[in-house]
This record gives structure tokens, C-alpha cells and sequence, in this order.
């Protein structure tokens, strides 16, 4: 007992015998008068310090590069689906404002008529009246048909791709998507002169048709008609990456064929008139080019022929597209203007007398 009573009365930091020891309500040390009030002061210190240890670590500047990325992606998304709105009630006012006119013009038409041969019984001074009897029907029935025929509408058409939400999730990075966790590997390089990585993309297809043109039931492989120009675009989308999709030239069938390959927007209509397409740039197979819906150079040697393989290469993160013969290692590129060509991007094609496939 008498040991253990001595050995309590020992200061913890110098040792010594105190006269008087103070024993810490919290760690139960012994201090002499000196030193429990400097024990006292080393307790907030002592309470920062593995706070100050274990603080989170600076956010890497790749990871705002990436958190950068994302909220682009969605600064993206909202402007597709907004251009995607705004397009389709400008074709809907169209489409309306043609029915309006369309039915005011029959019926005015129809109106006239009556009225023309009323006019033409008035200066000759004679009203049979059976021919009365049937203006009057006839214009009797030309109010009816005003009233009943049709009933104008606005309904939903399910066969034009939907607007589809979007949501952020949280996964653990074994989950990440391949595309992303390359994307992000390729952002946490140090290598400067490393060439971003191109996606061959297999699931692009024909898809839309402008023209007299035949699909296969894949959807790979388009024939053109020998007599006129057909107009077909494909079904994938591009806004960021790089993405590649390749051509072969199967068959040709007349003399004058021809065969462009280009991109344009999303929104851009198809159409047979080029110039009215602003969003279009491409290549001929004739040897000009097109930027803005305007052809550009002079007509030379075919660029490509049949068996020859087409690249299109779409870099959406440099803005730029090309076009690449891997035959001939031909090949031209494209500085896109998003002014001009807005994302998303498609590939566009104008065949006569040949047929294309599909080859990724």
C-alpha cells in the first residue's frame, strides 16, 4: 500500500514528488502543480491532432475535370431535348398551318365555282329553277362537308424516338461503365502524346430513308435506285468521344452512280435538295466536297469505288469529322462548326445505282 501511494504521488511529466498531486478526471495521471495546468492546455491541442491526421484528401484535378464532364453532359442533354421540342413544334405549326390553308383553299374553291356560275345567270337575265335549287344544294353541301369532314387533332407520334430522362446514381467503381472508367484512365495519364482511343461503333444502322431506296431487314445494307438519288441517315447519335463507323461499297449498277458520305445534325431534315440541308458536310464519291449544304471544289477522280472500304470518323470532343478510303489511305477531315452542325451528329449518305453495307 505504501509503495503504491508513493508511486501515485509521482508527476506524470517530471517525476518528482508533489506536495499536493492532482489526478486528471480524464486520463487519471498524477501531475505536480506545474505541470497539470500544462496538461491542461496540451488537451485541445491533443484533440486536433488526429483530426488534422486523418483530414480527406485534396480532390484530384482530374476528378473536377471528370465532375466537369458530367455536369456538361447534362448541360447537353437539356439543350438535345430542348432543340428536340423546339423542332417538333416548328413541324407541328407547319403541318398545321398547311391543313388550315389546304381546307380554306378547297373550300373557297368550291365556293367560287358556285358563285361564278351565279354570276354568269345573273348577266344573262335567266334563273332556271332547278338550277337554283341546285347552287343551293351545292353550297348547301359545302358547308356541311366545312363542318363535318374533318376534325383536326394533336396526338403523339410513338414512332419518332421519345425524350428519355435522365438520373444521377452513385455505384462502386468495379460497376462503372468500361467507356467510363477508360475515360477515366485515359484522364489520369501523364502521357501527353497519347491519341484518344476511337469507338467502332457495331450497333449504327440505316434508319431513316429519303427517297426510293431498299433496306435490308438488319438495316445494313441500302441499294439505291438506278434513276434518281436516294437520301438515308443513320440511327446512332454522337455528342462527345470519338466514334467510328465503317462503309463498303458492294455493288454498283450504272455508269453515272454516285455516293456521298457525310454527317449532319440530328434535327436536319432529309431532304434530295443539298443546299436547303445547312447542317451537311461531306464528301462525294465524284471528288467534291460539301461544307454548309454548299458544294465546294471541282469534279475529278472518284474517290471510291466498288470493294473499297469508307471510314467515317466522328471526334465530337475536337469538333471535327473524317472521312477515310482504306484502300487507297485517301482520306479528308472535317473542322465542324457546332454553330453551324450543333451536336448530336449522324452520318448521312446519297447513293444512285450502287449499294452500301454496313462493315464494323
Amino acid at each position: 500500500m505504501a509503495t503504491n501511494d508513493i508511486y501515485n504521488e509521482i508527476c506524470f511529466e517530471c517525476g518528482e514528488f508533489s506536495g499536493e498531486p492532482f489526478i486528471c478526471n480524464q486520463c487519471h495521471q498524477t501531475f505536480c502543480s506545474v505541470h497539470i495546468e500544462d496538461h491542461q492546455e496540451d488537451i485541445p491541442e491533443q484533440m486536433q491532432t488526429p483530426v488534422q491526421n486523418h483530414e480527406l484528401p485534396n480532390q484530384d484535378k482530374n476528378d473536377d475535370s471528370y465532375n466537369r464532364q458530367l455536369f456538361h453532359r447534362i448541360d447537353q442533354w437539356e439543350k438535345e431535348c430542348v432543340d428536340k421540342i423546339k423542332v417538333a413544334a416548328e413541324l407541328a405549326r407547319v403541318d398545321l398551318r398547311l391543313l388550315i390553308e389546304k381546307s380554306t383553299n378547297y373550300y373557297k374553291e368550291s365556293t367560287k365555282k358556285v358563285s361564278q356560275a351565279i354570276d354568269r345567270s345573273q348577266r344573262l337575265n335567266t334563273f332556271p329553277e332547278t338550277e337554283l335549287n341546285a347552287w343551293i344544294q351545292q353550297l348547301n353541301e359545302i358547308q356541311r362537308q366545312s363542318q363535318t369532314s374533318f376534325y383536326t387533332t394533336i396526338k403523339e407520334d410513338r414512332l419518332i424516338s421519345p425524350i428519355y430522362m435522365i438520373k444521377v446514381t452513385q455505384e462502386p467503381k468495379s460497376q462503372i461503365d468500361p467507356s467510363e472508367q477508360s475515360g477515366k484512365r485515359s484522364r489520369n495519364t501523364t502521357t501527353s502524346n497519347l491519341k484518344p482511343a476511337v469507338v467502332n461503333d457495331p450497333s449504327d444502322r440505316f434508319d431513316e430513308v429519303f427517297g426510293e431506296a431498299n433496306l435490308d431487314e438488319k438495316k445494313f445494307v441500302v441499294t439505291g435506285d438506278s434513276y434518281s438519288r436516294t437520301c438515308v441517315s443513320g440511327i446512332n447519335l454522337y455528342s462527345d468521344g470519338k466514334h467510328s463507323v465503317g462503309f463498303g461499297v458492294e455493288e454498283i449498277y450504272t455508269a453515272n452512280w454516285s455516293c456521298f458520305f457525310g454527317i449532319i445534325t440530328s434535327n436536319e431534315r432529309l431532304s434530295d435538295n443539298i443546299p436547303n440541308m445547312k447542317s451537311l458536310h461531306g464528301f462525294w464519291s465524284s471528288g467534291y466536297h460539301v461544307i454548309c449544304g454548299e458544294r465546294l471544289g471541282v469534279t475529278g477522280a472518284r474517290r471510291w469505288y466498288k470493294n473499297h472500304k469508307i471510314i467515317l470518323t466522328f471526334d465530337c470532343d475536337n469538333g471535327q469529322f473524317q472521312i477515310e478510303n482504306k484502300r487507297t489511305a485517301w482520306r479528308h477531315k472535317f473542322d465542324i462548326d457546332p454553330r453551324a452542325c450543333p451536336f448530336p451528329w449522324k452520318f448521312i449518305c446519297f447513293i444512285k445505282g450502287c449499294q452500301l453495307r454496313i462493315q464494323n
